[in-house]
């Protein structure tokens, strides 16, 4: 190609026509303009093919991470379920108040457990008291993985897809999952919880080791308040999972849709 451009621009120069030349000229200047702008349009097809790649692989990277964070969420939701009926049957099975939650408040659903896989007792059951208070300051905890949602923010992906629906459920449930399971003042009344045991020469995760752990609670009403407040953040928990599931599966629901699954 090259070879027959300058045989022409040959011709037409021995030829002495300005003119013809002129135009020659131009018609090679537009010739190499449409080649470089050809190139860019193939670049930057090229960019957008591999950013659309980009896009799709951290979008498929977020739906595992949510698909492993909604099996954490039923552990959570099942393990304070627990906790939250457990403890309130130690009070009271210790003939203390119950913490009474506002009518307007969702009430805990319970579910068997891996930590007692049977209805909760009617009657006195020390296996069950022990196993409830040794839970009283253990539980799984739930941390939203921001790390890919921070990627699609940074990278500018969210703007690029353009999907507005999307865009919000991310950020709906980010912030959702912050606020719900943010470690809080909570921890601090738990730490006192210890500390007061301690304080008697027992430790939460040995009850075996307390010859009556009702009668405790009946004797020190700090430690029957730190219960209650423990009972609390069960409820808070629990109630974290039911607010967080629903938002976890509408944004797979979400992604797959973006990602034609």
């Amino acid at each position: 190609m090259i070879t027959l451009f300058r045989r022409i621009r040959e011709k037409l120069i021995a030829s002495g026509s300005v003119t013809k030349y002129l135009l020659y000229a131009v018609g090679e200047i537009l010739l190499v303009v449409v080649g470089i702008l050809i190139a860019l349009q193939v670049n930057n097809w090229n960019e957008e093919r591999q950013f659309r790649v980009d896009a799709e692989s951290q979008l498929r990277s977020l739906r595992e991470t949510l698909v492993d964070e909604q099996d954490l969420l039923l552990s959570v939701r099942n393990m304070q379920s627990f906790r939250y009926h457990g403890l309130q049957k130690v009070l009271v099975f210790a003939g203390l108040d119950t913490l009474k939650r506002p009518p307007r408040s969702s009430q805990v659903i319970y579910e068997e457990s891996f930590i007692w896989d049977k209805p909760l007792p009617e009657n006195y059951s020390r296996e069950f008291v022990n196993t409830v208070w040794s839970w009283s300051n253990r539980y799984l905890r739930f941390s939203a993985d921001q790390n890919i949602r921070d990627d699609l923010e940074r990278k500018g992906i969210l703007t690029y897809l353009g999907n507005e629906e999307l865009t919000q459920s991310i950020r709906t449930y980010y912030s959702q999952a912050e606020f719900r399971f943010r470690e809080d003042e909570r921890i601090e009344y738990m730490n006192r919880w210890d500390a007061l045991l301690l304080s008697m020469g027992y430790i939460s995760i040995n009850p075996e080791s307390i010859p009556d752990p009702l009668e405790l609670l009946r004797d020190d009403r700090e430690l029957a308040a730190l219960m209650r407040v423990i009972i609390n953040g069960a409820h808070w928990r629990w109630s974290g999972t039911e607010v967080m599931l629903p938002l976890n599966q509408a944004l797979i629901d979400q992604i797959d849709k973006e990602l034609g699954i």
